[in-house]
C-alpha cells in the first residue's frame, strides 16, 4: 500500500532513500511490485523514476544481478558500468554471473579498464565466446555425457508396468 501511495504522490525516491522502509525482508516483494506496476504507468518520467528506484534498492542491498536486470531493461550503460566497477565491491562470482546475464541478453556492452585480464575474461562471457564448451563442461560435471534412451528415462517396473 505504501508503494501505491508513493506512486500516486510521485515520491518513489523516498523508498530508495529509506533503509527502514525497504530492507532485506521485503526488498524482493517491493521491487517486484515496482517492476510489475511499470506496465501500468503511462508517463515516461514516472517510469524512469520507478526503474531508478528499483535499481537503487537492489544496489543498496547488494543484489547486483537483480540491479543488472533493471539496468538492462532501461538500457543504461552507466548503470551496467557502475555494477562492474571495483568500488562497488561485487565478488568475482557475481561479476561472472552478471557477464553471463549480459551475454544471454545479447548486450553489446564491453568492459574497459585497468584489469585487462579479468575484463578480457568477462568480455568473452558477455560475447558468448566458447559457450558450447561451457555447456559440455557442465554436462561432464553432471556425468550426463551419454544420451539417454526413453527406457532409461521412463523406467518401467516389470511386475506391474507402472512408471517408476
Amino acid at each position: 500500500e505504501a508503494v501505491d501511495l508513493l506512486l500516486e504522490v510521485r515520491r518513489l525516491g523516498k523508498l530508495a532513500d529509506s533503509s527502514t522502509v525497504v530492507d532485506e525482508r521485503n526488498c524482493e516483494r517491493v521491487c517486484l511490485y515496482l517492476l510489475r506496476s511499470a506496465a501500468f504507468l503511462t508517463d515516461p518520467e514516472d517510469l524512469d523514476v520507478l526503474y531508478q528506484t528499483a535499481y537503487t534498492i537492489y544496489k543498496r542491498l547488494q543484489k547486483y544481478t537483480d540491479a543488472l536486470r533493471v539496468a538492462i531493461k532501461i538500457d543504461s550503460v552507466e548503470y551496467i558500468t557502475e555494477l562492474f566497477s571495483p568500488s562497488l565491491g561485487a565478488s568475482d562470482v557475481q561479476k561472472i554471473q552478471m557477464a553471463l546475464i549480459l551475454g544471454r541478453a545479447h548486450s553489446p556492452f564491453e568492459l574497459e579498464g585497468d584489469d585487462d585480464e579479468e575484463n578480457e575474461r568477462l568480455n568473452a562471457l558477455i560475447g558468448n565466446c566458447a559457450q558450447s564448451e561451457r555447456y559440455l563442461s557442465v554436462i561432464r560435471d553432471l556425468d550426463q555425457v551419454a544420451p539417454k534412451t526413453p527406457e532409461d528415462i521412463y523406467k518401467m517396473t516389470a511386475a506391474d508396468g507402472i512408471a517408476a
